[in-house]
Formats: C-alpha cells, sequence, structure tokens
C-alpha cells in the first residue's frame, strides 16, 4: 500500500512538470469525453465534465489522497497515453 500512495505523487509531478505534458494530457482527456458523449456512454449538462486537472497529494490529509486517485481514475487513458510518449 506504502508502494502505491508513493508512486502518486511520481505521476503527478511526471504529468505537471512540463507545460507540454499537461497540455496534451487536457487535450487527451477533452478527446476521450467528446468521444464518449459522441457514443452515448456520458452526457452532457451544465456543470459536468468541467476542466480539471491533477493535483498532488498533501502528505498528511487523506482526502488530497481520494481527490487524486479521483482524478487519476476519471482520466486513466489520458494519463497512460501521455506517460507513453
Amino acid at each position: 500500500m506504502a508502494d502505491f500512495f508513493n508512486y502518486l505523487p511520481l505521476i503527478v509531478t511526471q504529468l505537471g512538470s512540463s507545460c507540454k505534458r499537461k497540455d496534451a494530457l487536457l487535450a487527451k482527456h477533452h478527446d476521450d469525453l467528446m468521444k464518449l458523449m459522441e457514443h452515448g456512454k456520458i452526457s452532457a449538462g451544465t456543470g459536468l465534465h468541467q476542466e480539471t486537472d491533477l493535483s498532488r497529494p498533501g502528505a498528511t490529509r487523506w482526502g488530497s489522497h481520494l481527490r487524486t486517485l479521483l482524478r487519476i481514475h476519471a482520466m486513466w487513458n489520458a494519463v497512460v497515453d501521455v506517460l507513453a510518449d
């Protein structure tokens, strides 16, 4: 479990340290959302699917770890694609 939570900040740092990677992540996530909307798998509406980014989890706040995990989960395909490049 400790290894798992040690990798979270590494993923966030790797993606957020470069403006190019950060822009690629947001663009890929946007494209993924558009494809899901076109296929009717998710719906569009006010306040849904707003632009988000990954935030570094705090050292003592478990809520920040949860927020980071939820964002990585929501953006998983984009995270994998950007890290693979």
